[in-house]
């Protein structure tokens, strides 16, 4: 009987010690629901006159070939995917202006096998970006350093080799047009 009264007892101070919680937490949580958070794609920091962007065709400074048409293909692929935003190659008829410079790319070898050659490798590519605001000749977004890196296997070492880079070369592309247009975007 003691203990039939202790568990009752017990239980009824779990549920008050439940309630005093779950009203001590409800309020951060209203109050936060509505602190700025939103899911991507769904905010945007930028004025509301920009509506048509330019994305220039960037420059290459890296001895990679074509590297500069898989970073514009995916940028202007995120930017369409948004859905807010028209795309114009005329910068004369934009509202922005996002312009770049590839000033690094460089692969270097992450794991060895047992006779020492590469099995796998990382890419790194820096650039120099710059998002304009063309109507009020103010610059929105500035970074001269902004790198981003992918790791990629090789399976068959002689073969591989070209295949993979071009898979990690479009990987980084879109990794980096997805941060980018978001920090641009989303104010991060």
């Amino acid at each position: 009987m003691y203990l039939e009264k202790l568990s009752i007892s017990s239980l009824k101070r779990s549920k008050l010690a439940g309630c005093t919680l779950l009203s001590l937490i409800l309020p951060f949580f209203l109050i936060s629901w509505g602190c700025g958070y939103s899911l991507k794609g769904e905010g945007s920091f930028l004025p509301e006159h920009i509506k048509v962007i330019t994305v220039a065709e960037f420059q290459n400074q890296t001895p990679r070939f074509e590297l500069e048409k898989v970073i514009n293909q995916k940028l202007q692929e995120e930017l369409l995917g948004r859905g807010s935003f028209i795309l114009n190659p005329n910068q004369n008829e934009a509202d922005a202006l996002l312009t770049g410079i590839i000033t690094q790319y460089k692969t270097s070898p992450k794991s060895l096998n047992e006779e020492g050659r590469a099995t796998s490798y990382s890419i790194r590519i820096v650039l120099e970006i710059k998002f304009s605001d063309l109507k009020e000749n103010r610059t929105l977004f500035e970074d001269k350093n902004y790198i981003i890196t992918e790791e990629y296997q090789l399976t068959n070492l002689d073969e591989d080799f070209l295949d993979q880079e071009e898979f990690a070369i479009e990987e980084a592309a879109e990794q980096l047009a997805e941060a980018l247009i978001s920090a641009i975007l989303e104010g991060f």
